[in-house]
């Protein structure tokens, strides 16, 4: 019986071995990758200046984003995002993008995009083999970081002016105690239509808060300005994250941060530890057992009433 416990306790820590080196060495390459079944939608609001037939006029603005990966499409190393956005004044009770020809007249700018993404590295993927025929190539990051994000500069795109620029790392933030990394993008001057048949310059100021342990944006605040070839200005837009998305994109990157800690940290080092605990008992109950029993040894037990007669 003792013999057949210490196998069942060795063979117990030898599996506990072998989950903690999976987990360790096959899980985070296979867990830390983008998601193939995203279906996000981030809200922004801000304010704008616009310069419109009577003049100058400052109104609030609200900005949606919504991000949907397209599963058939995708597959274990690349993902397809379909994305959409808009900014529209904020009246109305508004919480969502509007057509062209809202009657309130509402839209402010409206975009659509598809691109494909490097499930690990988060890089873009120009590859016909995913996107639609006559689709713009893109190029560095798009909406998401790579897991473990450095303290460096990243190439990241602007689909203004459809051209990745540098983000640069500035510093470490804390939002509701999580550490973030915070870059800055710099666009000054770039040429551009303002309108169709009418070129301009647009600049771009942007600090985007990364969680660094899956990559996730948790925060964003720009402030975009277009002006015309002779420098008349012609629109003014800050945009943030709301602190709704904040909470609830924070909340998401923490989640999924901490599960992964515990699927690659805290499962090898219960699996190492307990493991070898188990495999040290069996192999003590082993030696412990070496001598056996006396019905083992062929030692036979005396009765202690014919000893006493």
């Amino acid at each position: 019986m003792r013999t057949k416990l210490a196998y069942l306790v060795t063979g117990l820590g030898v599996f506990l071995i072998v989950v903690a080196l999976l987990a360790q060495t096959y899980a985070p390459s296979h867990l830390k990758k983008t998601p193939i079944d995203a279906d996000t939608v981030t809200d922004l609001s801000g304010s704008a200046i616009l310069n419109g037939p009577t003049g100058f006029e400052e109104f609030p603005v609200l900005a949606f984003r919504t991000d949907h990966s397209d599963s058939k499409k995708s597959d274990g190393d690349v993902v397809v995002f379909q994305t959409s956005s808009c900014v529209v004044r904020d009246e109305g009770g508004i919480d969502g993008c509007v057509s062209n020809d809202d009657p309130q007249q509402r839209l402010i700018t409206a975009s659509t995009d598809t691109f494909a993404a490097d499930r690990k590295t988060g890089l873009a993927v120009n590859n016909a083999k995913y996107l639609p025929a006559g689709f713009v190539p893109h190029a560095g990051l798009n909406n998401k970081w790579p897991f473990d994000a450095q303290k460096k500069t990243y190439p990241y795109w602007d689909d203004t002016i459809d051209k990745a620029v540098p983000a640069e790392f500035s510093r470490t933030d804390e939002i509701d105690g999580t550490e973030v990394y915070v870059y800055s993008v710099e666009i000054d001057r770039a040429p551009v239509d303002i309108a169709e048949g009418v070129p301009g310059f647009y600049s771009n100021s942007e600090e985007v808060s990364v969680e660094p342990r899956t990559g996730a944006i948790v925060r964003d605040v720009r402030k975009v300005a277009q002006v015309t070839a002779d420098d008349r200005p012609v629109l003014n837009l800050k945009l943030a994250y709301t602190p709704d998305e904040v909470n609830e994109s924070l909340g998401d990157a923490v989640d999924a941060a901490d599960m992964l800690h515990m699927l690659t940290v805290t499962v090898p080092i219960i699996g190492y530890v307990g493991g070898g605990l188990l495999i040290v008992l069996g192999l003590l109950l082993l030696l412990l057992g070496g001598g056996g029993s006396p019905e083992t040894t062929g030692v036979r037990r005396r009765d202690p009433e014919k000893v006493l007669a």
